[in-house]
């Protein structure tokens, strides 16, 4: 249907106040990403005053990095011209059309139903694959994926529906790019996409409200002494009175780069508390830390651990940082510059998953650590599987041949500890030996 006569004087009245103001982006001559936001905010009004909805298309320009890293910036400039006259000129009358970022455009569909918005996407698409783009001597191909979500007038406003087109480009791009995706308030990967950027709204506030310290013991498999144990730090989710496990959390911290904010606010704690109890930490073994593979191969965050251990007092032989065996490879100079690093500073370092990988056994001899987490998925049928007590002891063995102490982790009760004391594993882990607590209960 037309736009009702309120509705247009509504939408005119936007033009009109965006024409008066420096709203229009340099290179493309599309609204810039204010003056959009400022559209569609003054569309979401007019909507729900007039109970005509609206669609938001999010247009989004695949591998353009490929571009600027192969031909140049002004060729990646040319075409982000090239594709937004496509835009513009697909854009039915009424429509704001705006570049929202580096290579991402917007376009608000007013009054307009979300199978008409899926034509102009659709159309917007194949004339981006199907025009020629020439750079030079050069053609190159070019698509695009896009996500529109139609507004829901009850609930929406600009970061919701933002949020949500953004998801549905999101899920274009990794359903194989150059299509369109309409939002689905019930598709899974939408779901869980949106999931993960409320986490990241509260993981870019304060952290101290946000997360707490855990612990779980790691003792010598050979007795129950409590007093020679170590202590991996883990992480919990504060939620009201609870602290939850922070399986969703790390997703979306690892997911949209927010691991290293984590890994800071972890380090910095553990420090503090080992400061104010000392004599639970002279009466400890150590402490693991996790670091994630992101502030592995971070120079910052070497220097920002540097820097906290020497404001710090406290001995630093009782520091163990764990990492993966998958981060640890994937940038193997990096990890292994890293961990020389801090072992000259005292500091032990611990490999968790081992077995994992299958380089596992060569890798080992490039990575100088202090202990050896053998992979639970050889631990947990352990009691039932001669295999995987053939792979624990084969593993056991090159590690003490090596001068490094074994944790078998995964644990989970008397007849898989005892398969380890007969292998010879040093240390062993999981709710068999004791289940998590919170570090301040730790006496």
């Amino acid at each position: 249907p037309l736009v009702d006569q309120g509705l247009h004087q509504m939408v005119q009245s936007v033009y009109e106040e965006l024409s008066s103001q420096a709203s229009c982006d340099v290179l493309t001559g599309l609204l810039n990403r204010q003056a959009f936001e400022r559209a569609l905010n003054q569309c979401v009004s007019a909507a729900m005053a007039s109970r005509h909805s609206a669609v938001v298309l999010y247009v989004d320009l695949d591998k353009f990095n490929l571009i600027n890293t192969n031909y140049g910036h002004l060729a990646g400039d040319a075409l982000l011209k090239h594709v937004a006259e496509i835009v513009r000129e697909a854009s039915p009358e009424g429509a704001f059309c705006g570049r929202l970022g580096g290579n991402e455009f917007g376009m608000i569909v007013s009054a307009k139903g979300i199978q008409e918005a899926g034509e102009i996407a659709e159309h917007i698409r194949t004339q981006v694959e199907q025009t020629p783009y020439h750079w030079e001597d050069h053609s190159l191909a070019c698509t695009v994926s896009i996500g529109l979500v139609q507004l829901d007038l009850e609930t929406d406003d600009y970061d919701a529906i933002m949020r949500k087109a953004g998801l549905a480009c999101e899920s274009a791009k990794a359903h194989g790019q150059n299509r369109v995706v309409e939002y689905q308030k019930q598709d899974k990967d939408q779901q869980k996409r949106d999931e993960m950027l409320v986490w990241v709204q509260r993981l870019d506030g304060s952290l101290d409200d946000l997360l707490a310290l855990r612990c779980q013991e790691i003792r010598p498999t050979n007795t129950e002494n409590a007093s020679s144990s170590h202590w991996e730090i883990l992480l919990g989710v504060v939620q009201g009175s609870q602290v939850l496990p922070p399986g969703p959390l790390i997703d979306a911290a690892e997911h949209f780069g927010r691991m290293a904010k984590v890994d800071r606010w972890v380090f910095h704690n553990v420090l503090r508390w080992m400061e104010a109890n000392p004599r639970v930490v002279s009466e400890a073994h150590g402490f693991s830390i996790n670091l994630s593979g992101n502030s592995l191969n971070d120079d910052k965050f070497l220097e920002f651990v540097l820097g906290e251990l020497a404001a710090a007092t406290i001995n630093t032989s009782k520091i163990c940082f764990e990492i993966t065996e998958t981060a640890a490879i994937s940038n193997l100079a990096d990890a292994s510059e890293f961990i020389q690093v801090l072992r000259n500073k005292g500091c032990k370092f611990s490999l968790d998953d081992f077995g994992s990988g299958m380089s596992s056994y060569a890798y080992i001899q490039k990575l100088p650590v202090d202990y050896i987490k053998i992979d639970g998925v050889f631990i947990r049928n352990l009691v039932n599987n001669q295999k995987d007590q053939a792979l624990v002891k084969s593993i056991n063995e090159l590690a003490h041949f090596m001068g490094i102490e074994t944790v078998a982790e995964f644990v989970e009760n008397y007849e898989i500890l005892q398969i380890l004391k007969e292998i010879g594993v040093d240390h062993s882990q999981g709710y068999g030996i004791k289940k998590p607590g919170l570090l301040a209960d730790l006496r």
